[in-house]
């Protein structure tokens, strides 16, 4: 995996906070963490060194699973989630 952008189409309108994380299960950080999806636009995360390491090397696993996790039930949010990744042989 070389990126992992977020487009936010329609802000999250939860009360205090909305972030995206994106991992190998529901609510994992293996790739990406705490990128707030409360306003609308593109969003590219700070990766840490250890998700950097992650993605440089996902091996057999093709799983990934991206997660929204609000502060307030949210009635509105919406976007995309891009993963640019190389194949390699």
């Amino acid at each position: 995996i070389v990126d992992i952008i977020a487009d936010v189409t329609t802000a999250y309108n939860s009360a205090t906070s909305a972030t995206l994380s994106a991992g190998i299960t529901s609510g994992g950080t293996e790739y990406v963490s705490g990128v707030s999806v409360k306003t609308a636009g593109r969003r590219a995360p700070t990766y840490s060194a250890a998700q950097v390491g992650n993605m440089a090397s996902v091996g057999t696993n093709t799983t990934l699973i991206a997660t929204v996790t609000s502060v307030g039930q949210p009635t509105a949010g919406a976007g995309y989630i891009r993963v640019m990744y190389v194949q390699t042989a």
